[in-house]
Order: structure tokens, then C-alpha cells, then sequence
């Protein structure tokens, strides 16, 4: 019996070498098969996934999908130990939803987080976790109001940018005579402050401003459009309606705002325009009341251009095979933010907000995304790039936007 332990044992020391003999003969090789310890990099998103509206969530959870993947390919070619992992919150637009997904992901040890969201539901998440050491970085808000030096980083320009660029057209196009029907929220009542000054400040003149119910729009629906259809008609007694425009800073509900004015002779007279928050609405070309009115009014709305290349067109169909929709600048410019925070993240401890801050803006000037360098300003906004304005153009049922104009901006 003693024997047969001793063998064993004897056995046992014998393989326990053997192995440690390859193992140490393992670690002297070259690895072929890529790095097998990786670190992984954690970044929140909070946004509805509900493609309708301003924000086009389907689109924004496609967009955060196929860049997940795309950048860790990258990490994987150059032998980094790096992988990014973004976690989504659906707010499904409740402002509580926002507020609850936010502390949870944060109490995961989450301190950088997409924010595609408009600028008043951004400025109530900044309000409430004041305090908290986390950086925003937004491919959506343009409110001027959120034009400050702190945590929040936004790749695209503020709406005082929008604003000049809209004044510049309506100037262009022989506008003198403005009409401004606005949201009462952060983001369409600044959009309307602003453009009221640059469209005065380049000589022409406010005929009235509308305000109307972000919370309840259709509560002032037939009001508003009635105020703005007596302004106009007011205008025409004195001046020609190809120097008269009525603008509307609205998101979807546009649509019904443009079907109550179909119903009035003057306001079909003159030309239309719309910011970021309509441009492109799909749902306006598939309805007959409110596209018919769109085309003959040719309405133009303004948004952050998008570039035209191949590899822009390729991400564009690889969004649409996930979702059914073609997306445009909002949800491509967050595929851009993810490659930005994701380098700035490998190359930074991202729990050190101020130089994950300073890192993110360096790396955004660098980095040849598909909206090409970021010029950004010390409050953390982008300055350059270009505005593309886009038309409803058809007929019969058959409507579509059309690119009419690009205003460069520097």
C-alpha cells in the first residue's frame, strides 16, 4: 500500500512539472491568436428608442450597435487589450425614466454617457445630477442656453450657428418679412430668439412672434396657425409675398400645424422654412393634406450637413438594414461620437472627468471621422462643418426632400 502511494506521488510531481514546463514555454511564444486579457471600457446611453421625433432612437441604438462593433474590430487589428461596451437605457421619453436610468448606470461605475436627447430634456438631467462627476457628450441638443463651460460636450453647433445660417438664406432668398411660430421649450423658444436677431440684425423684420405649448402643442394648434395666417395677411397688404415667410421650429408636430394651414388661402401664398428638430420627417411625405401643402409652399428646414462619401453611404445602409429607415446627421454624427469617446477612453482613466474632458475634445480635432475633424470651442461645442437646407418638393401624393443649399460655416 505504501508503495502504490509513493508512486502517486511520484506521478503527481512528474505532470505538475511537465505542465509548469509548458506553461512557461507558452508565455515565451508569440501569440497568434490576439490578446485574450481585455480591459473592458463602459460608456452609458440614455435616449428613447422610439424613432419617432427629434431624437430617432431606432436609429441611435443601430448607429451605437454598429460602432461597438466597428471599434473593437479596430482595437482587435491593432493589438490593443481594449474593448468598448456601451450601455443603452430606454427613457421611452419620461424625464423620470431619463433621471432613474442615468443613477443606475452611474451606480455601475459609469461616468461618460451618450446623451441623445433634446436640449430641454438635457438640461433637466444636468439640473438634476448636479454634483455627480460624469461627462455628456450629445449629438443632438443645439440650445444656446447649453452653450456653457462645463461637463457637456456637443458635436455639432450651437442653434446660434443654425440661426445666422437660416437669417443667411431667408436673406438670400429675398425675405424680408418674417413670421416666427415656435415650442415653448429651451429649444424652440432660444432657436426663435435667435433668429429674430440675426434676421433683423441683417435688415428684415418680425412681423409676429407665436409662441405654442411644447407639453400640448395641438392646444394651440388652431390659434396658432390662425395668429400667424392674420400676420401674413396683414404683410400682404403692403408687400409682395415672395418677400414674406412664415418659420416654424417644431418637432412631428409639424405636420399638424401644416394641415391647419392648408386650410388657409394666405398662408399657402408664401414661402415656409423649419429647423433641425422637422427637417426630413418622413411622416410629412406620407401624408397627402400636410405634403401637398409642404411642396407648395416649398418648405425648407436646416440641418447639420452631412458629408458625401462612400463610407458615409455605407454606414447609412447598414443602419437602415437593422432599422427599415435611411438615417441622417443625428444618429451618423453619435457613430462619430462613439469612435471619439472610445479613443479619448483607451488613451485616459475615464473616472478623471477633467481629463476625459480634455482628452475628448483633443481626440475630436484629430480624429478623421466621417463629418471629418471636429473644430471645438472652449465651452465644448463644435464651430465648423455646414448646414444643408431641404426641400418638399412633388406632387400627387409623391413628395420628397430635396438638398437645395449648403451655407458653409467655419
Amino acid at each position: 500500500m505504501l508503495m502504490k502511494k509513493s508512486a502517486i506521488l511520484i506521478l503527481f510531481f512528474i505532470l505538475l512539472h511537465m505542465i509548469l514546463i509548458v506553461s512557461c514555454s507558452n508565455d515565451n511564444n508569440d501569440d497568434t491568436t490576439g490578446p485574450s486579457d481585455t480591459s473592458a471600457l463602459r460608456i452609458g446611453a440614455l435616449f428613447t428608442f422610439d424613432e419617432d421625433g427629434p431624437v430617432h432612437g431606432r436609429s441611435m441604438l443601430a448607429a451605437l450597435e454598429t460602432a461597438e462593433a466597428d471599434i473593437n474590430n479596430y482595437f482587435i487589428d491593432n493589438k490593443s487589450t481594449t474593448t468598448i461596451e456601451f450601455y443603452t437605457k430606454d427613457t421611452e421619453g419620461s424625464i423620470q425614466n431619463l433621471i432613474d436610468g442615468f443613477y443606475e448606470l452611474l451606480e455601475q461605475g459609469i461616468t461618460v454617457f451618450f446623451v441623445p436627447l433634446t436640449s430641454f430634456e438635457l438640461d433637466i438631467l444636468m439640473d438634476q445630477v448636479k454634483g455627480s462627476d460624469v461627462v455628456f457628450i450629445s449629438p443632438t441638443s443645439t440650445s444656446t442656453s447649453l452653450t456653457l463651460d462645463d461637463n457637456l460636450i456637443r458635436l455639432l453647433p450651437d442653434d446660434s450657428v443654425q440661426a445666422s445660417t437660416t437669417a443667411e438664406a431667408l436673406t438670400a432668398d429675398g425675405v424680408t418679412k418674417l413670421v416666427t411660430l415656435y415650442r415653448s421649450d429651451l429649444w424652440g423658444s432660444v432657436l426663435a430668439e435667435d433668429l429674430a436677431s440675426n434676421f433683423t440684425a441683417n435688415g428684415g423684420a418680425i412681423e409676429a412672434s407665436i409662441l405654442y405649448s411644447a407639453l400640448v402643442p395641438v392646444i394651440n394648434l388652431e390659434n396658432g396657425i390662425a395668429q400667424a395666417a392674420e400676420a401674413v395677411t396683414q404683410a400682404l397688404e403692403t408687400t409682395d409675398a415672395s418677400k414674406i415667410a412664415v418659420h416654424i421650429a417644431c418637432f412631428e408636430e409639424g405636420l399638424y400645424f401644416l394641415e391647419e394651414a392648408s386650410k388657409y388661402p394666405d398662408l399657402a401664398k408664401v414661402r415656409w422654412y423649419s429647423a433641425d428638430g422637422f427637417a426630413k420627417n418622413a411622416a410629412l411625405l406620407a401624408d397627402s393634406e400636410a405634403g401637398t401643402f409642404a411642396a407648395t409652399v416649398n418648405l425648407t428646414a436646416s440641418i447639420f450637413g452631412e458629408p458625401v462619401s462612400d463610407d458615409y453611404s455605407s454606414l447609412q445602409q447598414k443602419i437602415a438594414e437593422k432599422t427599415g429607415t435611411t438615417p441622417y446627421s443625428p444618429a451618423t454624427l453619435l457613430y462619430d461620437a462613439a469612435w471619439i469617446a472610445a479613443k479619448a477612453a483607451a488613451e485616459t482613466d475615464m473616472t478623471d472627468t477633467a481629463s476625459y474632458k480634455a482628452k475628448v475634445l483633443e481626440t475630436a480635432e484629430s480624429h478623421e471621422g466621417l463629418f471629418g475633424k471636429a473644430k471645438m470651442n472652449e465651452n465644448g461645442d463644435r464651430v465648423n462643418g455646414s448646414f444643408d437646407f431641404w426641400t418638399v418638393t412633388g406632387s400627387g401624393d409623391n413628395y420628397s426632400w430635396e438638398k437645395t443649399k449648403i451655407i458653409e460655416i467655419e
